[in-house]
């Protein structure tokens, strides 16, 4: 692992960035498993096809949730795919103090698994989240969500993506539930 401070070296056009809600973010975590995993399943999916198509660099933003779940399939996927790095860019270093229990571990399992490890900040500021964003997005051609409400961070990260001209690969939880997936 890299520890720096803004210095991402990775090449745009096969580079992916994630976005997504935390935990409680969704109508069911934690109370169903089965709808967590299928998503959780789903992003594995999404993410070997993307390296399948080429994308070698796989940007997290090291947020609870959807964040960490992409970062483990992409840890796992480092077994077989030996050319996929992954990338970890967190709003500020004294996040990982924030952390408990499995969310803590996750963390660290991610940071030592990591190619790079940014810290856009030392400490929390206001901007600090958005800023995040903003950088994943400006150094990737393509966006892995999953979205349930698109009033959110997640819909704003989704929005600057999309406006930037970003390629998006969306797990929509509003059609999944209409269409009775999950």
């Amino acid at each position: 692992m890299t520890e720096n401070n803004i210095n991402l070296t990775c090449c745009k056009e096969t580079t992916v960035c994630f976005t997504g809600h935390r935990p409680e973010g969704f109508p069911f975590f934690p109370d169903d498993k089965i709808r967590t995993n299928i998503i959780k399943s789903m992003l594995l999916c999404k993410i070997k096809d993307a390296y399948d198509a080429g994308y070698r660099t796989f940007i997290t933003g090291m947020a609870r949730g959807v964040d960490m779940w992409a970062a483990m399939c992409v840890v796992h996927l480092k077994s077989v795919c030996p050319d996929i790095r992954l990338i970890g860019v967190s709003p500020f270093k004294s996040e990982y103090e924030r952390r408990k229990g499995l969310d803590k571990w996750e963390y660290g399992v991610v940071c030592e698994a990591a190619d790079e490890v940014i810290y856009l900040h030392d400490n929390y500021i206001n901007s600090c989240y958005h800023e995040r964003n903003r950088f994943m997005v400006d150094r990737s051609s393509m966006v892995i969500g999953v979205v349930y409400n698109r009033k959110s961070g997640t819909g704003g990260t989704l929005y600057y993506a999309a406006k930037k001209g970003v390629k998006l690969d969306v797990i929509d939880v509003c059609e999944l539930a209409k269409n009775k997936i999950i």
